[in-house]
């Protein structure tokens, strides 16, 4: 009963309508597995517009998760924001994938949060771009090809050269069909670039499918394709 309950919010948080909840709420499970998904801050929101739950100590924690999600995205935006200034100032082709566009399509941007930034560039923009992230006060945590992590206080940059690291099934030919991403990629702002949208959309499909080929996937990864395709079904190819 509480699976259906959490459909119905989401479901109601994508279309912009109010929940239809016709049955009494177990409040603190419904609180702890908006959690453990990474979305908290949406139920924060949907209670904040539709005042669905009664309890008043989890109301004030929704609240408190509400304002800290809006303030924590906004700190990881300008830093992103920094480290892309820094990026296009070097002439490195980047593009952030995933979170960085996908909550903009969030009726409240802040509340799609993000434990760290997916990044493309080019592999013979390695070493240069690594240079950067050092300047600039990161550490590197992961360092094997394709992909390179850096950590700055609450913010993670993973660095791809590849978007895909591995073909997830035998026979596919995953890594290849992202190789040329850059070609019909949109300039966004200096050299950062937003990849186009049918081949964004097929690596959400492919991220996700890596994900649960390797042990699971939250319900934050397939709302992002519902939002994804709720905005761009029209011209999407």
């Amino acid at each position: 009963m509480t699976e259906n309950i959490i459909l119905e919010i989401i479901s109601a948080f994508i279309h912009n309508r109010k929940p239809c909840l016709n049955t009494n709420l177990d409040e603190h499970k419904l609180f702890y597995t908006f959690y453990i998904q990474g979305l908290l801050p949406v139920l924060a929101y949907m209670n904040k517009k539709w005042d669905i739950i009664t309890d008043a100590n989890i109301k004030k924690d929704l609240v408190e998760c509400y304002y800290q999600a809006i303030a924590e995205s906004f700190n990881k935006a300008n830093m992103f924001e920094f480290i892309s200034q820094k990026l296009s100032e070097n002439k490195i082709s980047h593009m952030p994938v995933k979170g960085w566009y996908i909550r903009t399509l969030y009726p409240v941007p802040e509340l799609r949060t993000f434990g760290d930034i997916d990044i493309l560039i080019n592999k013979q923009d390695r070493e240069k771009a690594n240079e950067i992230f050092i300047e600039n006060g990161y550490a590197l945590k992961d360092n094997w090809e394709p992909t390179y992590s850096y950590d700055r206080g609450a913010l993670r940059c993973e660095v791809h050269t590849e978007l895909m690291d591995s073909d997830i099934g035998k026979g596919d030919q995953v890594i290849s069909y992202f190789s040329d991403a850059f070609k019909t990629a949109q300039r966004d702002a200096g050299e950062r670039f937003s990849p186009e949208k049918s081949l964004h959309l097929m690596y959400l499909f492919c991220h996700l499918a890596k994900h649960l080929y390797n042990g699971g996937a939250g319900i934050r990864m397939y709302m992002d394709i519902a939002l994804f395709l709720k905005a761009n079904s029209d011209t999407l190819n």
